[in-house]
């Protein structure tokens, strides 16, 4: 297969599930909060983890890397490429969202079930794809 697949495996993919885990837990969530009308806080939702697509989506860009050719079969390069810059993103998103939370007392609630619901996706998708193209490697 092409890495071109993989990669559409890894961030593509789980960025279907992200979206409509938001736009589920978002008309779930809004109802009875008079502050934001539902539409005003689906948009808001919606908007938000398109952005956080595009930027997982860069990130995972460094996938391509294993193009070169003393990188394509090495297992430590496959893992420092693959891996790195989306992870190093994903962890330091939920570590400053719980630090925060924490620190301002705002408590482990709804936003952090959001928050994992926008980034498990990414995390299994990665790992997911990771495992198909090294069986596709020791295979070749």
């Amino acid at each position: 297969m092409k890495l071109r697949r993989y990669y559409m495996e890894a961030v593509l993919s789980p960025s279907v599930f992200v979206l409509l885990f938001v736009v589920i837990f978002t008309i779930a969530d809004s109802r009875g909060q008079g502050w934001q009308s539902s539409k005003s806080a689906l948009m808001s939702a919606i908007g938000t983890s398109i952005v956080y697509f595009i930027i997982v989506c860069v990130l995972a860009l460094s996938i391509f890397l294993n193009r070169i050719k003393g990188l394509a079969g090495n297992l430590v390069w496959n893992l420092v490429t693959w891996f790195t810059l989306p992870f190093a993103y994903l962890i330091y998103v939920v570590y400053n969202d719980i630090k925060n939370r924490i620190l301002y007392n705002f408590g482990l609630g709804k936003g952090l079930l959001y928050l994992i619901l926008m980034t498990s996706p990414y995390f299994i998708g990665l790992v997911w794809s990771f495992i198909k193209y090294r069986q596709s490697v020791e295979r070749a």
